[in-house]
């Protein structure tokens, strides 16, 4: 078997798995490991931890686990057993209290997501009275029976119901969790809001840009859309400055906040930060680019990477006045923190 016809048989099976059809992929797998004579080492591995993978999916199908009274979790039946170990890992976290109107398309942007990285995905519901449970459930039942597809090198999927004070403290917890993934490579934090989207290959960019770039955290240009995913307004050219960021500037009067959907950082600087201010209900984000900027450089691409929805029920959007009294609490502060540091009066 040639490397050509190898490398074609692989993906093959691979998208069988993903079909579901574990049976014609098993018998495909040991075909290509019958000729392992042929074969390169690499294409042999990664054949045969598929093939196993495959075969236990076959003997013993699984449902997503429930952890305890409040947790359930899956992992991908088809998650590479030879490179997840290897590949960098996307931590996302999406924080929901009723958000059952967009859930779902908040959820395939990121299972939806292609290449070379595993993505370990964390729900944290404050306590929904909606369907937001059962969509959540799901997602974990197609993740643990590996009937969604799979285009990243593995997925694990957490789904956590528990009363937080506010977002911010959900979100803390969500990243505190122990990983499914133990990579050698770097691990990537995000979160995502429930009524917002990711746009297709995004992850793949940030994984790219990160292995080749000096800075610790990556923003893209800022997009909007209303409840019908219908453009809103797409901004091109924003540059966010380092210094500016430090210094509050911006702040959504000055000029344009920082979008978190579409904001990725490695996680050593959610760790040395200290992670979200639990204090503040809507302007824990502001607070947190601040104190990345004061540690850390960061990049801005010429490109979209999420999209954040406008629409009447949003937070943002009901409580603006609360946002705008948070983020002078936090300007206050950082002033009072600036002359202490000068000694100034």
């Amino acid at each position: 078997m040639t490397l050509e016809m190898s490398n074609k048989t692989f993906k093959a099976a691979n998208t069988l798995i993903r079909q579901g059809s574990i049976e014609e992929a098993v018998k495909i797998l040991r075909i290509m490991i019958k000729e392992n004579q042929k074969c390169t080492a690499y294409h042999f591995a990664l054949a045969y931890c598929n093939q196993m993978t495959a075969l236990k999916t076959l003997q013993s199908p699984k449902k997503a686990r429930k952890e305890n009274h409040n947790t359930f979790s899956a992992l991908h039946p088809g998650t590479d057993e030879f490179h997840k170990g290897l590949a960098p890992t996307i931590v996302v976290a999406t924080t929901v209290l009723n958000g059952d109107q967009y859930l779902k398309q908040c959820i395939e942007s990121i299972l939806n997501q292609s290449g070379y990285f595993t993505i370990d995905y964390r729900i944290k519901d404050a306590g929904s009275t909606d369907k937001t449970d059962m969509i959540a459930k799901e997602f974990l039942d197609l993740v643990a029976t590996g009937h969604h597809p799979l285009s990243c090198i593995g997925i694990s999927m957490t789904y956590t119901i528990k009363e937080d004070v506010n977002m911010y403290q959900g979100l803390n917890q969500a990243f505190l969790m122990q990983s499914s993934f133990q990579t050698e490579s770097f691990t990537i934090q995000t979160y995502l809001n429930a009524d917002d989207f990711i746009h297709q290959r995004t992850i793949s960019t940030i994984c790219e840009k990160m292995s080749n770039s000096k800075a610790k955290w990556i923003t893209g240009q800022p997009r909007i859309v209303d409840n019908n995913s219908r453009l809103i307004k797409q901004i091109e050219g924003q540059a966010f400055d380092r210094e500016r960021i430090r210094d509050g500037f911006y702040d959504g009067e000055n000029e344009m906040t920082i979008q978190q959907e579409g904001t990725f950082w490695d996680k050593e600087c959610f760790d040395n930060v200290g992670g979200f201010s639990e204090e503040y209900d809507l302007a824990g984000d502001f607070d947190f680019w601040v104190k990345l900027a004061r540690r850390y450089s960061i990049e801005t691409l010429n490109c979209s990477l999420a999209s954040f929805r406008s629409h009447s029920q949003s937070l943002s959007s009901k409580k603006m006045s609360i946002y705008k009294r948070e983020i002078e609490l936090i300007k206050a502060r950082m002033k009072q923190g600036d002359q202490e540091l000068s000694g100034a009066p």
